[in-house]
C-alpha cells in the first residue's frame, strides 16, 4: 500500500519489491512504444521510463481524470511520457500495431468486459509485442453493516472506482455519525 507524506508517495517495501520484479519481466530494446493501462498517478510508467532509452515513447491511460492530472504534475516534464484520460474498457484509441509493450498493474479485475479489453490489447500490440498484466494486492476490503443496500453500493463503488474514493466517502460519512463498520486487513 502506498501512502502520501509531504507530497511524496511512500510504498511498502514488499510493494516495491513486487513492482521491481514485474518490471524485470519487460524485454528492453531501443525505441520501445509502451502503453500502461490504468496508469493511475503514473508511478509504474515513471519507473519503466527509467529502464528505457531516450527514444522510447510511453503512454499512460486512466479513467480517473484526477489521476491523470496528478501523473502530468508528477512526470509530465519527461517528453517521452504522455498521459491520457480515457475509458480504455470501451476501446483503446490507438491504431493497430502501435505498441511494443502493453502493461497493466492491478487493473484487469476492475474491467467489466475483459474479453473486449483483451481484443483491444491484441489489436494495438505490434507483432512480437509483449503484454504484462499483473495483480498483487495485500489488502482486502471487509464491509459489514445492517443496511445491505448500502453495503452493496459501497462494494460496487469500491470495485468500480478504487479504495481511495471509498476511504474519502467513508471518512466523510463517519464524521457525520453514519453507522457502518469498515476496515482493511493489511497483509492478510
Amino acid at each position: 500500500m502506498s501512502k502520501s507524506k509531504g507530497g511524496r508517495t511512500i510504498m511498502d517495501p514488499n510493494n516495491v519489491r513486487m513492482r521491481e520484479f514485474i518490471y524485470s519481466l519487460i524485454t528492453i530494446n531501443p525505441k520501445l512504444t509502451i502503453l500502461d493501462l490504468g496508469c493511475g498517478q503514473g508511478y509504474d510508467l515513471f519507473r519503466i521510463s527509467q529502464l528505457m532509452d531516450n527514444e522510447s515513447k510511453l503512454f499512460g491511460m486512466d479513467t480517473n481524470q484526477k489521476s491523470i492530472i496528478k501523473a502530468n504534475e508528477n512526470y509530465g516534464q519527461d517528453t517521452r511520457m504522455n498521459f491520457i484520460h480515457h475509458n480504455f474498457g470501451q476501446n483503446i484509441p490507438f491504431d493497430e500495431n502501435s505498441f511494443d509493450l502493453v502493461f497493466s498493474n492491478n487493473v484487469l479485475e476492475c474491467i467489466a468486459d475483459k474479453q473486449h479489453l483483451l481484443r483491444e490489447v491484441h489489436r494495438v500490440l505490434k507483432p512480437e509485442g509483449q503484454v504484462i498484466f499483473a495483480h498483487f494486492d495485500w489488502d482486502s476490503q471487509l464491509i459489514d453493516g445492517d443496511n445491505k443496500e448500502l453495503i452493496r453500493t459501497i462494494t460496487q463503488t469500491f470495485n468500480d472506482c478504487g479504495s481511495e474514493i471509498i476511504e474519502d466517502w467513508y471518512f466523510r460519512r463517519s464524521r457525520a455519525n453514519a453507522t457502518i463498520n469498515y476496515s482493511y486487513c493489511f497483509g492478510c
